[in-house]
């Protein structure tokens, strides 16, 4: 739940802005009901949002935001007129895509960021930014594989990991004639084996999917 909060409390002036170009007027977080009734709907966004399917999270989050207003107008006749859904439907096209129909397969996109950060921060622990790792990525399906293969050989040796831990590098050599590879290869790939290696031997269920199902499937990362 603290993870919910935290995106929550990060997200409020994105949901103030949706307000207040929804309403086209100044929200007071105290006394406005449509102040509640947004922030029902972002953290109903969060609860429904399927990450696994392409699509801008607050861009969602601002149909669903948008949506649940005209609801409120509508039922309210504040303004003294009806509002209709064309509103929302000729300018934003509400992608039941983004919608998952098993309640089951839900993600909550606030545990993947958080799980992301947590790698960020263990990158630089060896000297790696996400940029670093966004731009060394091997592109074929068959270095990839081989790196996962570097990255675990690391982990199920407790020799090789030790000495992984407490240098803060791969050691080389041994891999070499382990696997009876190239040092380049290795040398190569240095930052991708590395990431792999941390997301491997974490806990992050939902970062540990990706090198798994791309073993299993030939699909990136």
């Amino acid at each position: 739940m603290q993870l919910r909060d935290r995106f929550i409390s990060e997200s409020m002036p994105f949901i103030m802005k949706s307000l207040h170009k929804i309403l086209k007027r100044h929200i007071d977080i105290k006394n406005d009901e449509e102040f509640s009734i947004g922030l029902s709907a972002f953290n109903e966004a969060i609860d429904h949002y399927d990450l696994y399917r392409k699509g801008d999270f607050y861009r969602y989050s601002y149909i669903m935001i948008k949506h649940r207003i005209i609801d409120y107008l509508r039922s309210t006749k504040r303004n003294g007129k009806t509002i209709p859904f064309s509103s929302i439907e000729d300018n934003e096209y509400f992608d039941q895509r983004y919608l998952t129909s098993n309640i089951n397969n839900q993600y909550e996109i606030v545990e993947l960021k958080e799980d992301i950060l947590i790698l960020q921060q263990n990158l630089m622990e060896f000297g790696i930014t996400w940029d670093d790792l966004i731009n060394n990525s091997p592109m074929h399906r068959d270095t990839r594989r081989l790196c996962i293969r570097i990255a675990k050989e690391i982990l199920e040796n407790e020799d090789l990991y030790t000495k992984f831990i407490n240098t803060k590098k791969i050691p080389r050599s041994q891999l070499v004639e382990r696997l009876k590879i190239h040092r380049r290869t290795i040398e190569n790939h240095r930052i991708f084996i590395i990431a792999i290696c941390l997301i491997l031997k974490s806990n992050q269920d939902e970062l540990k999917a990706f090198p798994i199902h791309f073993e299993e499937r030939g699909n990136s990362l």
